[in-house]
C-alpha cells in the first residue's frame, strides 16, 4: 500500500542499530535538554582531539591480536571493504586504523556463546585462562558470558588497565557506572558492540491502521515528552477485531491494538517506567529494588494483564512464540513491541506507514524516557592471563574510538539523518530511544539470583505472561535470598580479585 514508505523507513531502522549509545538523558524536549548527539560530530565530520593522542608513539610491532567471540549474524568484528556495503566497508575501516595505528594483527576467533551456548564458550576461555595459556588478548561475549567469567575471577580489572578511557564518549556511562563493583570493571560496551544497538526494545506504530480508528498525533505527543502508558492504554482499546469467527481462542492473526510476543520484550514496559530491578543501598552493597513489587511494577503488571487476558476480545496479544513475529507484516495491529534483529527480521515486508515510538513513560511524573536493552549484546573485556594487558586495552579503546569517529559517522550521519530519514520527527524520537539506554545490576547479575527460574526479572514477566498474581508473595518470600546472593557474589568477586 506504501511499499515506498516502507522500504524508506527499513533502510532508516537498519542504519539505526549501528548508533552508539549513551547513558540515559533529559528528553530533547525537556528544558536544558541536549538536542544534538554528543556521539558523532554533527556536521558530518570526525571528532575533532581537544588532548594529545594518548596513542602517539604507541606501536606494537606487528604482534598477533587475538579475540575470543561469541557467534552472532550482524556486522560487529570485522568487514569486508569489496561488498560495495556502507557497514562493512566502516567496520573495515576502522580495523585498519587500528592495524595500522597500533602495529597489530586482529584475529577473531568467532564460537557460539549465545543464551543456549554460553556456559559451553565460558568453559573453553575459562579451560585456557587455567592452564596459562595466554590463547587470547582480549574477549568480546554475550553479556550473561561476561557476568559469569567475571564471578569466575576470569577478567582483569579494566580500570587497572593503561589507555582505556571510561570518561569518553564511546562508552556509556550507565553502563559503566551501574556495573563497578567496589573499585573494579570487569567488562563494558558501547561503540565497540553493533549488538549492543540491536538490542534496544521500542515500539512500532502502524500509521495506516492508526487512521483507520481516527488515532492521530502520538508521535508528536512522544515528542513533547506526553507519551505514558495511560495513552498507550487508552489508544489500544476498541481496536480488537475477530478474524476467525471465533474458530480459534486469541488467534494470532486477529486485529489487536497491542501484539507482544516473547517474555523478556515485557522488559521494555518495567525498564520505560523507571523501574529497577537491582540497586546499591547508602553502603553501596548491591540490594533488590523495592519497586519489584512496589505499587507501580504491581499497577504495571495488571494493566498488562487486562490488555492480554480480559476476556476473548481483550485488546492486546502476547504469546511466547517467536513464529508469531510474522504476523506483524501484514499490519493487522496498531501496536508492536520489538527490537532492531526482530523488526529488521520480520517487518522488511511490511507494506504499510509505520513510524517508532519509544517506551511510554509512567506518568507525566516522569522526567525521562528509557529504553531497555536485551541480553544478546556483546560485553568486552581482558583475560586474567592476558599477554600484555596495556596492549588489550589500548586495541579495545581504539576500536571504541574508531567505532566513535569513523563508523558512526558514516552510517549516522551521512545515511541516517540525510539520505533515508523520514522527516525531522523520526529522526528525532530515534534520538530518544538511544539516549534513554539504561541498564541494571539485576540483568548483570540474572543468573546469580534466580535466572530464569524466579530471578526478580522473571517472576515479574511471568505474572504478566501466565495472567497469574504470585509476585508480592514470592517477593516477601525470596527477598533476602535474592539480597544474600547478591551479597555473596559481590563479596566473592572482589576476593577473588584481591587474591
Amino acid at each position: 500500500m506504501k511499499t515506498q514508505m516502507k522500504i524508506i523507513l527499513a533502510l532508516l531502522l537498519a542504519v539505526l542499530f549501528t548508533l552508539p549509545l549513551l547513558a540515559a538523558c533529559s528528553d530533547p524536549e525537556a528544558p536544558g535538554g541536549d538536542t544534538t548527539s554528543p556521539i558523532a560530530a554533527t556536521d558530518g565530520e570526525t571528532v575533532e582531539e581537544t588532548t594529545a593522542d594518548p596513542f602517539a608513539g604507541v606501536n606494537f610491532n606487528d604482534t598477533d591480536f587475538t579475540f575470543l567471540a561469541w557467534k552472532q549474524s550482524i556486522v560487529e568484528y570485522f568487514g569486508d571493504d569489496s561488498k560495495g556495503d556502507m557497514i562493512e566497508s566502516a567496520v573495515f575501516k576502522r580495523n585498519s586504523i587500528v592495524e595500522t595505528k597500533l602495529g597489530v594483527k586482529l584475529d577473531f576467533i568467532v564460537e557460539a556463546g549465545n543464551s543456549s551456548t554460553f556456559k559451553t564458550f565460558c568453559e573453553a576461555a575459562n579451560t585456557n585462562i587455567s592452564a596459562g595459556a595466554h590463547a587470547y588478548d582480549a574477549l568480546a561475549c554475550y553479556s550473561r558470558a561476561a557476568s559469569l567469567l567475571m564471578v569466575n575471577g576470569s577478567l582483569a580489572n579494566l580500570y587497572d588497565v593503561d589507555y582505556l578511557n571510561f570518561d569518553n564518549d564511546w562508552w556509556p556511562e550507565s553502563l559503566v557506572k551501574l556495573n563497578t563493583i567496589g573499585d573494579a570493571l570487569y567488562f563494558a560496551s558501547g561503540d565497540i558492540a553493533s549488538s549492543l544497538l540491536y538490542q534496544m526494545m521500542f515500539l512500532g506504530l502502524n500509521n495506516d491502521k492508526a487512521k483507520e480508528y481516527n488515532i492521530s498525533g502520538i508521535q508528536e505527543l512522544a515528542l513533547e515528552g506526553g507519551w505514558t502508558l495511560d495513552k498507550m492504554f487508552e489508544i489500544i482499546n476498541g481496536v480488537y477485531v475477530d478474524k476467525t469467527g471465533g474458530a480459534t481462542s486469541r488467534d494470532p492473526t486477529n486485529t489487536y491494538g497491542l501484539y507482544v510476543i516473547a517474555h523478556p520484550v515485557l522488559d521494555v514496559f518495567y525498564l520505560g517506567a523507571g523501574l529497577h530491578y537491582v540497586e546499591f543501598d547508602a553502603d553501596g552493597q548491591a540490594v533488590v529494588s523495592a519497586d519489584v513489587g512496589g505499587d507501580k511494577s504491581i499497577d504495571l503488571r495488571d494493566r498488562l494483564k487486562q490488555a492480554f487476558w480480559n476476556g476473548s476480545d481483550s485488546p492486546g496479544f502476547f504469546h511466547t512464540s517467536n513464529e508469531n513475529y510474522k504476523y506483524i507484516s501484514s499490519g493487522e495491529c496498531l501496536l508492536y513491541v520489538l527490537d532492531g534483529t526482530r523488526l529488521q527480521t520480520y517487518m522488511r515486508n511490511a507494506d504499510y506507514d509505520y513510524s517508532i515510538l519509544c517506551a511510554p513513560k509512567y506518568n507525566l511524573d516522569q522526567e525521562q524516557y528509557y529504553t531497555g536493552v536485551g541480553f544478546p549484546h556483546s560485553m568486552y573485556c581482558i583475560p586474567i592471563d592476558a599477554d600484555d594487558r596495556d596492549m588489550s586495552g589500548a586495541v579495545i579503546e581504539m576500536l571504541a574510538r574508531e567505532g566513535y569517529n569513523e563508523v558512526t559517522p558514516v552510517i549516522f550521519e551521512t545515511s541516517f539523518k540525510y539520505r533515508y530519514s523520514n522527516g525531522e520527527g523520526d529522526a528525532r524520537m530515534f534520538d530518544i530511544i538511544r539516549r534513554g539506554v539504561v541498564f541494571d545490576f539485576g540483568r548483570t547479575l540474572f543468573d546469580q539470583i534466580g535466572g530464569d527460574t524466579n530471578s526478580p526479572i522473571r517472576l515479574w514477566r511471568n505474572d504478566v505472561y501466565q495472567n497469574t498474581s504470585l509476585l508480592t508473595t514470592m517477593v516477601a518470600k525470596t527477598t533476602k535470598t535474592w539480597n544474600l546472593a547478591l551479597s555473596d557474589t559481590v563479596n566473592a568477586i572482589k576476593e577473588k580479585a584481591a587474591g
